[in-house]
This record gives structure tokens, C-alpha cells and sequence, in this order.
């Protein structure tokens, strides 16, 4: 839930929405456990997951900016497409067998009294503040959503910058998809949709 907060927040931050942030973390688990529990090497199928997640967030950031179509509703659309492709895909049913021990084992993982994926979680939100805080990309995605008009004005591309924040909003939802294998052991369909929402509250929280 916090990597799939920290993918929903960049396209905030520049002034749009990406609701389909759920959906793309539950058809990556999905991708990947398929994948994986059908003798795909484990780096490729996470590689898979990840490229998809690319390609959802290309398409969302290519309608926002270049159609010019509001940002809640393509990714309200985005994550009614990609909910079926994940319902026709399982059946509704989880992925929970032949999913290799590599990936599983951060279930079972405990560091100084924490589960592992507490230190992925809170690796991911320091790369988050360092990119958003410390980086010019950071300060120019802040410029843009605060004004996007004198944005474009001092020299920024607007459309660019959150066309990248939408990209990266795909690619980390993904990533969470892929751990949320590795904490529950298994692909859940149902899961990845249930983040959406409280993932946006933490946001603006």
C-alpha cells in the first residue's frame, strides 16, 4: 500500500489523478505469478511486470497530454480494462501455486523485529523524497502543478513532465504488484484494486 501510494502521488504532484494505480499492481502480481509459476525464468517474469506497468502508464500520460482528456477519466477507464483483462486472465481466482521460493521468502523475512517488506516500503519513500525534493525533475513536476501556465512560460515542458510522472506512476505500481507476491505468497486478483483509494487518501493526508 505505501509503494502504491508513492506511485499515485507523482501524478498528483503534477496536477493529475492516476486511479488505475490498483488495478496495474494487481495485474502485475498477476503477470508475474502466471509467469513465473509456468517455468518463466523469475527475472524475466518480474521484467514483464514491470514493462507492463510501463506501457499502462505510457497510454494514461499519452491521452492526459497529448488527447487532452482528463486525467480521472482515463485512468478510471485504464483500471476498468485492466480489472478485466485481470478477471478473464485468473477467473477470479488467486495465483497460489508454483511461485517460486525467491520470491515468496519475503513473507518470511524479519529484520530487527520488522518484516522485510517494511524496509522495501520505506526504501521506495526515501527515493520518492529524494527524486521529488532533491532533484530538478522533482522541482519542475511541483512546478508544474502549482502553475502550469507560468510553467510553460519560464521554459518547463508541462506535457513532458507529466507524461514522466504518469510513466513512473505505472512502473511503481507494478513494483508493488510484484512485493505484494513476495508478502502474501501469493497473486490475488481481488487485492491490487482494493489499494486505489486508500493509497490516494494517504496522498493528501
Amino acid at each position: 500500500l505505501v509503494i502504491v501510494a508513492m506511485a499515485s502521488l507523482l501524478p498528483i504532484i503534477a496536477g493529475g489523478y492516476d486511479f488505475s494505480v490498483g488495478a496495474v499492481c494487481g495485474l502485475s502480481s498477476v503477470i508475474v505469478a502466471s509467469l513465473a509459476s509456468g517455468g518463466t525464468p523469475l527475472v524475466v517474469a518480474m521484467l514483464a511486470g514491470a514493462a507492463c506497468g510501463l506501457v499502462i502508464g505510457a497510454v494514461n500520460g499519452f491521452f492526459v497530454t497529448k488527447v487532452q482528456v482528463d486525467s480521472v477519466v482515463v485512468t478510471l477507464g485504464m483500471t476498468l480494462i485492466v480489472s478485466g483483462l485481470v478477471t478473464w486472465k485468473t477467473s477470479g481466482k488467486a495465483i497460489v501455486s508454483g511461485i517460486p521460493e525467491a520470491l515468496t521468502s519475503l513473507s518470511k523475512s524479519w529484520v530487527l523485529g520488522l518484516p522485510g517488506a517494511f524496509f522495501v516500503a520505506a526504501l521506495f519513500a526515501v527515493a520518492t523524497w529524494y527524486l521529488l525534493r532533491q532533484t530538478p525533475f522533482g522541482r519542475y513536476l511541483q512546478a508544474v502543478g502549482v502553475n502550469r501556465p507560468a510553467a510553460r512560460l519560464v521554459g518547463l515542458r508541462p506535457d513532458r513532465l507529466t507524461f514522466v510522472s504518469f510513466l513512473l506512476s505505472g512502473l511503481i505500481a507494478a513494483l508493488a504488484g510484484i512485493l505484494q507476491i513476495g508478502v502474501a505468497g501469493s497473486a490475488n486478483p481481488n487485492v491490487g484494486p482494493n489499494f486505489t483509494l486508500p493509497a490516494i487518501a494517504a496522498v493528501f493526508l
